[in-house]
Protein backbone atom coordinates (compact mmCIF):
# COMPACT_ATOMS: atom_id res chain seq x y z
CA UNK A 1 0.00 0.00 0.00
CA UNK A 2 0.97 3.21 0.65
CA UNK A 3 4.41 4.66 2.45
CA UNK A 4 3.97 8.05 4.60
CA UNK A 5 7.38 8.14 5.47
CA UNK A 6 8.99 11.78 4.75
CA UNK A 7 10.40 11.75 0.97
CA UNK A 8 11.58 14.28 -1.64
CA UNK A 9 8.19 15.42 -2.79
CA UNK A 10 7.75 15.93 -6.94
CA UNK A 11 6.24 19.64 -6.35
CA UNK A 12 6.06 22.51 -7.60
CA UNK A 13 5.83 21.42 -11.11
CA UNK A 14 4.00 19.46 -13.25
CA UNK A 15 5.22 15.78 -14.00
CA UNK A 16 4.22 12.88 -16.68
CA UNK A 17 3.93 9.44 -15.82
CA UNK A 18 5.19 7.23 -18.50
CA UNK A 19 6.81 3.80 -19.17
CA UNK A 20 10.39 4.23 -21.10
CA UNK A 21 9.95 1.27 -23.19
CA UNK A 22 6.55 1.07 -24.74
CA UNK A 23 5.61 5.10 -24.24
CA UNK A 24 2.13 4.17 -22.28
CA UNK A 25 1.37 7.69 -20.79
CA UNK A 26 -0.38 6.96 -16.89
CA UNK A 27 -0.76 10.88 -16.24
CA UNK A 28 0.70 14.32 -16.63
CA UNK A 29 0.00 16.84 -13.61
CA UNK A 30 0.76 18.26 -10.62
CA UNK A 31 1.33 15.22 -7.93
CA UNK A 32 -0.03 17.22 -4.63
CA UNK A 33 -2.53 20.06 -3.65
CA UNK A 34 -2.44 21.60 -0.43
CA UNK A 35 -5.99 22.26 1.42
CA UNK A 36 -7.58 23.54 4.02
CA UNK A 37 -11.09 22.01 5.42
CA UNK A 38 -13.83 24.52 6.67
CA UNK A 39 -15.73 23.44 9.50
CA UNK A 40 -18.30 21.24 7.97
CA UNK A 41 -14.82 19.45 6.07
CA UNK A 42 -15.44 20.96 2.87
CA UNK A 43 -11.80 21.27 0.96
CA UNK A 44 -10.57 24.54 0.04
CA UNK A 45 -7.32 24.66 -1.96
CA UNK A 46 -4.66 26.41 -1.24
CA UNK A 47 -3.24 27.71 -4.77
CA UNK A 48 0.28 28.58 -4.62
CA UNK A 49 1.78 31.52 -4.82
CA UNK A 50 -0.87 33.93 -2.81
CA UNK A 51 -3.45 31.30 -1.96
CA UNK A 52 -2.73 31.64 1.68
CA UNK A 53 -4.53 34.53 1.67
CA UNK A 54 -7.44 33.69 0.05
CA UNK A 55 -7.95 30.66 2.12
CA UNK A 56 -7.66 32.34 5.44
CA UNK A 57 -10.04 35.43 3.99
CA UNK A 58 -12.72 32.98 3.04
CA UNK A 59 -12.02 30.44 6.14
CA UNK A 60 -11.43 33.82 8.84
CA UNK A 61 -8.20 31.60 10.29
CA UNK A 62 -4.66 31.72 9.76
CA UNK A 63 -2.61 29.07 8.39
CA UNK A 64 -1.11 28.62 11.65
CA UNK A 65 -4.78 28.40 13.31
CA UNK A 66 -5.83 25.90 10.03
CA UNK A 67 -2.61 23.66 11.23
CA UNK A 68 -3.26 23.47 15.11
CA UNK A 69 -6.68 22.36 14.37
CA UNK A 70 -5.91 19.65 12.06
CA UNK A 71 -7.45 21.13 9.41
CA UNK A 72 -4.94 21.42 6.60
CA UNK A 73 -3.77 18.49 4.04
CA UNK A 74 -2.40 17.58 0.67
CA UNK A 75 -4.46 15.38 -1.83
CA UNK A 76 -2.13 13.27 -3.98
CA UNK A 77 -2.58 11.73 -7.31
CA UNK A 78 -2.87 8.02 -6.69
CA UNK A 79 -3.36 5.30 -9.58
CA UNK A 80 -5.47 2.43 -9.79
CA UNK A 81 -3.27 -0.66 -10.56
CA UNK A 82 -6.59 -2.23 -11.80
CA UNK A 83 -8.00 0.33 -14.32
CA UNK A 84 -5.21 3.16 -15.08
CA UNK A 85 -7.92 5.70 -13.29
CA UNK A 86 -6.03 8.08 -11.78
CA UNK A 87 -7.56 10.48 -8.76
CA UNK A 88 -6.49 12.66 -6.19
CA UNK A 89 -6.86 11.63 -2.25
CA UNK A 90 -6.08 12.50 1.50
CA UNK A 91 -3.48 9.59 1.88
CA UNK A 92 -3.72 10.15 5.72
CA UNK A 93 -7.69 10.44 5.91
CA UNK A 94 -9.33 9.03 2.70
CA UNK A 95 -10.07 5.41 1.56
CA UNK A 96 -7.25 4.02 -0.92
CA UNK A 97 -9.91 2.24 -2.96
CA UNK A 98 -10.05 3.37 -6.65
CA UNK A 99 -13.06 5.80 -7.38
CA UNK A 100 -14.11 4.26 -10.74
CA UNK A 101 -13.35 0.36 -9.96
CA UNK A 102 -13.24 0.35 -5.66
CA UNK A 103 -10.31 -1.68 -5.94
CA UNK A 104 -7.59 -1.73 -3.63
CA UNK A 105 -4.48 -2.29 -5.46
CA UNK A 106 -3.67 1.65 -5.80
CA UNK A 107 -0.48 3.28 -5.57
CA UNK A 108 0.45 7.12 -5.32
CA UNK A 109 2.12 8.26 -8.42
CA UNK A 110 5.21 9.57 -6.32
CA UNK A 111 6.10 5.54 -5.31
CA UNK A 112 4.90 4.74 -8.61
CA UNK A 113 8.12 5.94 -10.67
CA UNK A 114 10.64 3.22 -11.29
CA UNK A 115 8.36 0.81 -10.98
CA UNK A 116 8.08 -1.92 -14.21
CA UNK A 117 5.51 -0.64 -16.59
CA UNK A 118 1.99 -2.91 -15.77
CA UNK A 119 1.09 -2.18 -19.81
CA UNK A 120 4.49 -4.07 -21.08
CA UNK A 121 5.95 -5.13 -18.18
CA UNK A 122 9.84 -4.47 -20.29
CA UNK A 123 9.69 -0.84 -19.10
CA UNK A 124 10.27 1.21 -16.11
CA UNK A 125 7.79 3.95 -15.24
CA UNK A 126 9.54 7.36 -15.38
CA UNK A 127 8.12 10.62 -13.63
CA UNK A 128 9.22 13.62 -15.71
CA UNK A 129 9.06 16.95 -14.70
CA UNK A 130 7.28 19.02 -17.87
CA UNK A 131 6.71 22.69 -16.34
CA UNK A 132 7.70 24.50 -13.19
CA UNK A 133 4.75 26.16 -11.30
Amino acid sequence: MFGLKRRKHLFPGIFRWECRACGHLFHQGNPVMRYAMDEAGERHPIHLPGGRGAVEQVLGLSLRELKRAGRIGGLRLVLCRDCDHVFQIDLKRDSHACLECRSENTVDLESFAGEACPKCGRGKIKAKQIAKI
